[in-house]
């Protein structure tokens, strides 16, 4: 019977589901084997040894020629295949050039391109600088883009697009404490342009900055001089409006959000909304696609005469590359292009239908090109939420109508939050109660500001920019508004949910899918309350921690309330590096222990 909470329907979703993942199981079992060995070679306590990572690829060879092993067999050589190319990069990723410069006072010349108050302390402040020059450091091997942390007193003289001077000494990360102990230094390694400084002096204004620069502009680095101008422009003109969300939408800039209005966000389930992600560049990528088809099929002599889809997508991918440097590119930005671009192939490829192998090509060549992103939560909560929509989008019924949109909205929804619960708990024991319904009315909201946001960009050239920007600061206000309604709906300091409630939360979200697949849309909505009744209730009465310390002892954190929600004070910690990775897991906002004055600069003047 219609609408009926049998058994029957969700069988038949099992059986689309084992029947889809039984279509795809080669691309998915290579994409899963990549994905379990480049974990076990980075989770591993040791360093692991490559004796046994080659007797296991071996032995996994040698099960794969009997035929009723040979899919357990493909996924074990993957995995040990995997764990071997992480062995290797790790064995040949040479150190950053400033790891030789560790505790030296080098000097640093740079142009500044925004000077942003913090929020935290409104005696600093800090500074972009870029292009800058790191005196010591070869050419190859110079960051595009330093923040520096100043007083606010020794900005009197220093104003935007300026050049100044000081010294900074460089941190770099020390090795094993003790024999055996896992190298902290590869994560490093792994991120050439990012180092631990400070400044050792006083920040001086030159005038002959402009040297160290005029003759070094290739015309690929004049093109990425102009965009970080370009962007400097951006965040300049816009970090005032809206709380600075515009600002973020517009480039990927963080900077002027205020804390409260973070800390709501991340408490309504919204976080990924203040970043650059595969939504942004997907809205970007499809609406410039059909804006050209449409602009082309318009003038029967070119939809006569050229391939259109041919040429919009072309422009579609050329635009969301030169979205992905003006915004920064970061490795989370380039991972969400390089989808979106394998998108595109397969609509030019006449294959929308086999996402599920796109999704496994992405992951596979995101992992052999920088496997310690294995580690990482943004492309985990990207590979999974993927992973389940896609899934989904196969056998999910055309949306018809804005009622259709809405519906479909709704249901991706729920189904991203479930299969995207499960690695936050692993990550951060926590997980928003009302994260589907904060979505729900966030995600159309932040849509419709992406393309105003998208068409602020193309029109600032022409001087147009105020047109979309007024509606876009409105919308921002209203998905702000919105993320501090859902936050205060639930506890202001949720108490930490155990690693093992990630493996309910898991099955939950296999049964969320196969209802989907099934359609059963009211035992979907069901399971989605009971959910978020079930985490209030754990919020507002499970009881709080004090003290946590990890498992192997490596750091301890004191957990306390503050005005910007809970957070977790580190008191002691073996390797300060992996301390504050783990940190994540415990609270919102994480406070290390402050460090000593530096010399030279310790004191405001």
């Amino acid at each position: 019977m219609p609408g009926s909470l049998n058994l029957i329907i969700p069988k038949h979703g099992a059986k689309i589901l084992l029947a889809a993942l039984q279509r795809e199981a080669w691309p998915l079992l290579l994409a899963a084997g990549v994905w379990a060995g480049t974990l076990g070679y980075f989770l591993w306590p040791q360093e692991p040894n490559l004796f046994i990572i080659v007797l296991g690829l071996g032995l996994a060879l040698c099960l794969a020629a009997w035929p009723l092993t040979r899919r357990g067999a493909v996924l074990f050589i993957m995995a040990f295949a995997g764990a071997l190319l992480a062995y290797w990069q790790v064995a040949h990723h040479t150190p950053p050039a400033w790891a030789s410069l560790n505790g030296k006072s080098v000097w640093l010349v740079g142009q500044v391109q925004s000077i942003t108050p913090q929020t935290d302390d409104p005696k600093r402040a800090t500074l972009t600088l870029s292009p800058i020059k790191l005196f010591g450091v070869p050419a190859a091997a110079q960051p595009p883009e330093v923040r520096l942390g100043v007083w606010v007193t020794q900005l009197k003289a220093i104003t935007p697009h300026s050049f100044v001077a000081v010294p900074i000494k460089l941190l770099a990360p020390s090795g094993p404490q003790w024999p055996g102990q896992r190298d902290s230094r590869l994560w490093a390694w792994f991120s050439p342009n990012s180092t631990p400084a400070y400044a050792v002096g006083s920040i001086e204004s030159t005038a002959d900055g402009a040297r160290y620069f005029s003759a070094t502009h290739t015309p690929w680095g004049h093109a990425m001089a102009t965009l970080n101008q370009w962007r400097s422009i951006i965040i300049a003109s816009t970090q005032t409006l809206g709380q600075g969300v515009p600002t973020a939408l517009l480039v990927g800039e963080q900077k002027a959000i205020p804390a409260s209005v973070r800390s709501a966000y991340q408490a309504a389930g919204l976080s990924h909304l203040l970043a650059i992600s595969g939504m942004q560049l997907t809205l970007v990528g499809i609406g410039v696609f059909w804006l050209l088809r449409w602009a082309g099929a318009s003038v029967p002599g070119l939809a006569l005469r050229y391939p259109l889809k041919l040429y919009a997508a072309v422009g579609a991918m050329v635009v969301v590359l030169g979205y992905t440097l003006l915004t920064g590119a970061a490795p989370s930005i380039i991972r969400a292009a390089l989808m979106v671009g394998l998108v595109f192939v397969a609509v030019l490829a006449g294959r929308v239908r086999g996402i599920l192998r796109a999704w496994a090509l992405a992951n596979m060549l995101i992992l052999a090109l920088q496997p310690h992103l294995a580690m990482s939560a943004g492309l985990q909560l990207s590979a999974a939420a993927t992973l389940g929509l896609a899934l989904w989008a196969q056998h999910a019924p055309q949306p018809k109508g804005v009622l259709g949109w809405a519906k479909a909205s709704l249901w991706a929804t729920i189904l991203a939050g479930a299969f995207t619960a499960p690695i936050a708990v692993m990550h951060f024991g926590l997980q928003p109660a009302l994260g589907v319904l904060g979505n729900v009315v966030a995600i159309p909201l932040m849509t419709l500001a992406t393309y105003m946001a998208f068409g602020a960009l193309v029109l600032w050239p022409l001087g147009l920019e105020t047109l979309p920007l007024a509606p876009l600061e409105w919308l921002s206000q209203l998905t702000t508004a919105w993320a501090y309604f859902v936050a205060g709906l639930q506890p202001s300091a949720p108490p930490l949910l155990p690693p093992s409630f990630a493996l309910v939360l898991a099955l939950m979200a296999v049964c969320t899918l196969i209802l989907l697949l099934g359609r059963q849309y009211k035992v979907v909505l069901f399971l989605a309350m009971v959910t978020a009744l079930g985490l209030l209730a754990w919020g507002a009465w499970a009881p709080r921690p004090i003290l946590i310390v990890t498992e192997n002892g490596q750091a301890a954190w004191r957990m306390q309330q503050t005005p910007q929600g809970p957070t977790a004070q580190l008191v002691w910690a073996e390797d300060p590096a992996a301390a504050a990775r783990l940190s994540r897991r415990f609270a919102p906002h994480s406070l290390n222990a402050p460090p000593p004055p530096p010399p030279g600069g310790g004191a405001p003047p």
